[in-house]
C-alpha cells in the first residue's frame, strides 16, 4: 500500500500521476464501480468528443463583439425547446430602459447617469 503521508509515497504518487494516461485513471475507478471521469485543461474543454456530440459549445454572432462562443443549454423540452433569443447584453446597456421600468422619469434619469451615479452604455459599434 502507497503511504502518502510518507515523503516518498507522495513522491511516488506524483510521478505516476504525471506519467500515467487519463483514460487509465478513468477506467480503473469505473471497473470498480466507482463514478469517475477524465478532467479537460481550458485547452482541450472545447475538443471534448462528448460536448461537441451533444452540441454543448455554439457559435453566435454578437452584434457589438463579433462572434462568440456559447455554452448550450442543458435542457430539451419537447413542447417549448429552448432557443438562445439574443445575445449577451453589454454592461450598463439597459441602465435606462430599466431605470423607467422602475418608476423613474426622464430628468430624474438623466440626474442618475451624472458623474457617480448610474451608467449608461455608449452605443454599440458594429463588429469589424
Amino acid at each position: 500500500m502507497l503511504d502518502l503521508k510518507h515523503p516518498h509515497g507522495l513522491a511516488a504518487q506524483r510521478r505516476v500521476l504525471a506519467s500515467a494516461d487519463a483514460l487509465l485513471f478513468s477506467l480503473r475507478p469505473q471497473a470498480m464501480d466507482i463514478p469517475a471521469i477524465a478532467m479537460n485543461t481550458p485547452e482541450t474543454l472545447l475538443q471534448d468528443a462528448h460536448r461537441q456530440a451533444v452540441g454543448f459549445f455554439g457559435v453566435l454572432e454578437h452584434p457589438g463583439e463579433g462572434t462568440i462562443r456559447t455554452i448550450g443549454i442543458p435542457q430539451q423540452w419537447s413542447e417549448s425547446p429552448a432557443t438562445l433569443r439574443h445575445s449577451a447584453l453589454r454592461l450598463r446597456e439597459r441602465t435606462e430602459a430599466l431605470l423607467g421600468e422602475y418608476g423613474f422619469g426622464l430628468d430624474e434619469i438623466g440626474a442618475l447617469l451624472q458623474p457617480r451615479g448610474a451608467r449608461a452604455a455608449a452605443p454599440a459599434e458594429p463588429a469589424a
